[in-house]
């Protein structure tokens, strides 16, 4: 941090791919205030944050469960045009799983499609671990419908995993995947 503020202060200013490295590290250290408030400095300086910066945000703010403050940034993100991908909507899904939002994660899977976003294994993965766990068994056929519409493979622990809960959740019948 020492060497970025020298930049800041004599030079040469920095750039996105800079901005984005600081970000990173910060929200990696679960300085998720001291990263906001770098976004606010990139702004001001007219250096406008790209999806790399954001994503870094957002699972940064996921992963100390600040997830109202995630969806803010995932709002204004929005708002300023620039494009999700699929780790922006991973890092949201797992935020919101992760404290027991599984209905709005699963909703931001309905919105990502929605968007024509691919969902890809490691969305999958989350959202199924997430029903499991919300005890929302019947929507497990939704996912693994997912994974077929989109020629993914769920390899033996998630499906094994899968089966257990469906028995588990007295649904023997869809464990007969």
């Amino acid at each position: 941090m020492s060497l970025f503020k020298t930049m800041n202060c004599y030079g040469p200013l920095p750039n996105i791919v800079t901005y984005n490295s600081v970000l990173d590290a910060l929200c990696n250290e679960g300085k998720t205030a001291e990263a906001l408030n770098l976004v606010e400095e990139m702004i001001r300086r007219e250096e406008r944050p790209d999806v790399v910066a954001y994503n870094s945000l957002i699972n940064g703010l996921c992963r100390t469960s600040q997830w109202r403050e995630a969806t803010r940034v995932f709002n204004r993100m929005l708002d300023d045009g620039i494009t999700t991908d699929v780790i922006t909507y991973n890092s949201l899904i797992n935020g919101m799983c992760r404290t027991a939002q599984w209905e709005e994660g699963t909703r931001l899977f309905d919105d990502m499609v929605g968007r024509g976003l691919s969902p890809d294994t490691v969305t999958l993965v989350i959202l199924l671990d997430a029903i499991c766990k919300g005890g929302m068994i019947e929507d497990t056929h939704k996912i693994f419908e997912a994974t077929i519409e989109y020629g993914m493979k769920l390899g033996t622990i998630t499906c094994s995993t899968l089966v257990s809960e469906c028995c588990l959740q007295s649904r023997k019948e869809k464990a007969k995947i």
